[in-house]
């Protein structure tokens, strides 16, 4: 109701009292109103309609989410274990755990040799 108000008040200077009564002026702004808003409500549904039934999620995106889950609960106790570590062991599991280095390139970063590394 309120729209068929404010959709006449800013069409009021498109009125013309010579073409008719206001009457059946505001009953086709009503009527357009009245359509325009069961077309949103056919547009909506049909949306719904298309969505429901289909998985927003496949089985790849349930065991990401499953590793995600997991893996913050475990990530207080990676922690935690991590700086049990000394220093120089702690720095080799960051780099070819967390940056993806190989023993021996974390060996190189570190500034010891290979062997070395692949013994931590």
């Amino acid at each position: 109701m309120s729209t068929v108000f404010v959709q006449a008040i800013q069409s009021a200077h498109r009125f013309d009292p010579d073409r008719g009564s206001a009457v059946p002026w505001l009953l086709g702004i009503a009527a357009h109103a009245h359509a325009g808003g069961r077309r949103r409500v056919r547009r909506e549904q049909g949306a719904v309609a298309r969505l429901k039934g289909s998985e927003l999620l496949d089985r790849e995106d349930y065991e990401r989410l499953d590793a995600q889950i997991d893996a913050a609960r475990l990530a207080p106790h990676v922690r935690q274990a991590l700086t049990a570590l000394p220093a120089a062991e702690r720095q080799m599991v960051e780099l070819t755990s967390f940056e993806g280095m190989t023993p021996g390139e974390a060996a190189t970063a570190l500034g010891i040799r290979p062997s070395a590394a692949r013994c931590a």
